[in-house]
């Protein structure tokens, strides 16, 4: 009897281990899961979570067209949210400011009459076969404060969409009203639309318009201030594969890239750690970087592989892991925390 009870003791042990070890290994794999559409609780605003864990290599298999980076990665640093979701204080910000609307003196009327607006227009490119149709937002009291200038953000959409998608998102109205509330400066944003679906800069002469034509167009038709300390480049997905791009390769253009769920191009890949290697140490780009938890294990690990590959340099950057989908409820929610850090140096 009493070895009996021995034998059922040590069972019960090994059960007892079994479940945990199962519950622990569980709980690093959260993104090899399939992206799907989410619960319609899921895509509430919730807390950041920290990145504890990454997947340890690639995924082996790549659909046909595929032209996102997917090397292996090693773990990197955490990050979080604290003080980017409260206004800014204490900053004071001159460069766009017209003098009614100085630091202390009284708030201009336009700020209480109007909100921003968006024009639609295209630019005809010797580098593409049909014009660049773009969008701008112009901010509220741009018509009025005709002594102003204007920091940009240049804002690029996901694959399969367009230029529509982050006026979808409510990007205009979001901008107008931390505007109007004295959280960010007023800022002009840029909205191109990409037409490719699965060429890379290789193949694709896109990015090289908007570096090299659409920038300088933007710069003589709006009062944009234009300095590099002002220009700022993101974007979502196969857009932030774009922003990366031109942030990396352009970066006399840009001081700032926002890349949310980044989809870096295969073709890209080779050449990002050479054109890291240009960019004198004190004009590294501001670089932020998040994901959802259930963005698709190829967009994961793209996303890794850069983080990975700046963590390595010791090059300072942001990195967010949300509760999130791969889809514009997701990106929706986030597009306040977007604007706020694009806009917190100017």
């Amino acid at each position: 009897m009493r070895q009996v009870c021995q034998n059922l003791l040590i069972s019960l042990i090994m059960i007892s281990l079994a479940v945990a070890c199962q519950s622990a290994v569980g709980a690093t794999l959260p993104l090899l899961e399939a992206a799907s559409s989410p619960p319609a609780a899921a895509v509430s605003a919730a807390a950041p979570v920290e990145i504890t864990s990454k997947t340890p290599a690639a995924a082996e298999a790549r659909s046909a067209g595929n032209d996102l980076a997917v090397p292996e990665t090693t773990p990197g640093p955490t990050s979080t949210l604290a003080g980017l979701l409260d206004p800014p204080t204490g900053a004071v910000f001159t460069p766009n400011l017209p003098p009614a609307a100085a630091p202390g003196s009284l708030r201009p009327a336009c700020l209480a009459a109007a909100n921003g607006r968006v024009v639609h227009s295209q630019l005809n490119s010797s580098l593409l076969d049909k014009p660049l149709v773009y969008r701008v937002y112009l901010p509220p009291c741009y018509a009025e404060q005709t002594e102003s200038y204007y920091p940009v953000l240049y804002l690029f959409h996901g694959q399969y969409a367009d230029d529509t998608q982050w006026d979808r998102l409510g990007v205009d109205e979001v901008a107008s009203r931390l505007i109007i509330s004295g959280v960010v400066p007023a800022f002009i944003i840029v909205m191109p639309f990409d037409r490719g679906i699965t060429n890379g800069p290789s193949l694709d002469l896109f990015g090289k318009a908007v570096a090299e034509q659409l920038v300088p167009l933007i710069d003589g038709q709006y009062r944009t201030i234009p300095d590099r300390s002002f220009r700022a480049v993101g974007g979502m997905s196969r857009g932030a594969g774009w922003a990366a791009h031109l942030g990396f390769s352009y970066w006399q253009l840009f001081s700032v890239i926002g890349l949310n769920s980044p989809a870096i191009f295969w073709d890209d890949s080779p050449y990002i750690p050479g054109w890291l290697d240009t960019i004198p140490p004190d004009s590294m780009p501001r670089i932020y970087i998040d994901l959802a938890d259930h963005d698709p294990p190829d967009i994961a690990e793209s996303a890794y592989w850069l983080e990975d590959l700046l963590t390595r340099r010791n090059i300072v950057h942001e990195w967010y892991l949300f509760p999130g989908y791969h889809d514009e409820a997701h990106w929706r929610t986030h597009t306040d925390i977007y604007l706020r850090w694009y806009a917190s140096n100017w």
